[in-house]
């Protein structure tokens, strides 16, 4: 799996620090089996599913024809989103690649 971390930054002394993890998103390669873990052992919350595709998904991952199915869910007594991506198209994209592109980013709330 891969993670990409969202904070909510802080500034102290002129210094930024995390104060908090917003969001935290997952690669998988079987939604079914990812959702079925999260939802049934951990009690999670699906909030939000949707799918992407387009060419300006394709120069954020850096390749071409790329599509994704992404459901954001929330654990029990928790307001840590989790996003986990399946990329659907191209099958044969290696995890690794992605890894290296477009999915690290830190976004303050």
């Amino acid at each position: 799996a891969a993670f990409a971390f969202s904070s909510n930054l802080k500034t102290e002394n002129g210094a930024k620090y995390v104060n908090k993890f917003l969001s935290v998103c997952i690669i998988v390669s079987d939604m079914t089996a990812a959702l079925n873990f999260y939802q049934n052992l951990l009690g999670a919350t699906i909030d939000n599913t949707y799918t992407m595709k387009g060419s300006k998904l394709d120069v954020g991952v850096g390749l071409e024809g790329i599509e994704l199915t992404a459901n954001i869910i929330t654990l029990p007594k928790s307001d840590l989103g989790i996003e986990l991506i399946q990329y659907s198209t191209p099958k044969s994209a290696p995890i690794f690649h992605t890894q290296k592109c477009s999915n690290r980013r830190i976004c303050p709330k």
